[in-house]
């Protein structure tokens, strides 16, 4: 599948009353697959 990390950017927003919404937080999340050893690893793709 693939050799690198995978970056997600994820964002939470807050209804307000007067029908507006409001970013309250972000973040970008960075997921890499590691080996027994903690070294990178390609993603199979059968854990896909």
């Amino acid at each position: 599948m693939g050799h690198g990390p995978v970056a997600v950017e994820v964002y939470a927003e807050r209804f307000r009353s007067q029908g507006q919404y409001i970013k309250v937080t972000e973040a970008t999340l960075t997921y890499v697959a590691i080996d027994d050893a903690g070294n990178p690893r390609p993603i199979a793709q059968e854990t896909m």
